[in-house]
This record gives C-alpha cells, structure tokens and sequence, in this order.
C-alpha cells in the first residue's frame, strides 16, 4: 500500500514459478521487480528469477528484495545482484524512496 500511496502502480502476483515472474515483469513493461519473502528460499528462488531475467536478455531491470531476510542471506543476495533488501522494520519512506531512485535510473537508462 505504501507504493500504491506514492503514486507508483504495483502489480501483485502469486506465481508458481520464477519464469512467471519474469514474464508478467516483460508483460507490464515495469520499473522494479519486488520480492517478497516471509518463510524462507529466498535466496534460491532469487537466483533462479536472475537466472531467467538474464537468459531472456534482461540484464538491467533492478530486483529489490524484502520481508524476513536473514543477514546470512544479505551477501547472496547481493551476489545475485539485488539492488535494494529492504528488511522488516525498515520505514515506509525508505522503502517508497529506494522504489523511486531505483525507478527512475532504470528509466534514465532504457
């Protein structure tokens, strides 16, 4: 909701696999792939949505990362190339900000 207030539009998705992320990403032409994860596996299914992102030629899209984040995951994230982890507690206004710099230089370049 935060986003949403911001003025930003947010497509939510449930997917069954990271190639459906990747493709609903292509098919709404979006800024920032967010993730969210509450239970575990994110790393795994992070570089599984790279994966794919980099063999359809995305290179470039910026992928932020949030909900339970374990510091132990922080490092492969990052190594995945994450642009942003936002982690619980973080202020909303951080987050609405780390979207919108992040949005914007990905627009600056495309």
């Amino acid at each position: 909701l935060a986003l949403r207030d911001a003025a930003m539009e947010v497509v939510l998705i449930d997917y069954e696999q990271p190639e459906d992320v990747v493709t609903v990403a292509l098919q709404e032409d979006v800024d920032v792939v967010g993730l969210s994860f509450m239970s575990g596996g994110q790393v795994e299914t992070t570089q599984k949505i790279v994966a794919e992102m980099e063999r359809r030629g995305v290179t470039d899209l910026p992928i932020v990362v949030g909900g339970i984040i374990r510091p132990f995951d922080v490092p492969p994230l990052e190594a995945a190339g994450v642009k942003a982890i936002i982690r619980g507690g973080t202020p909303l206004a951080d987050m609405v900000a780390t979207f919108e710099q992040l949005s914007r230089a990905y627009r600056e370049v495309a």
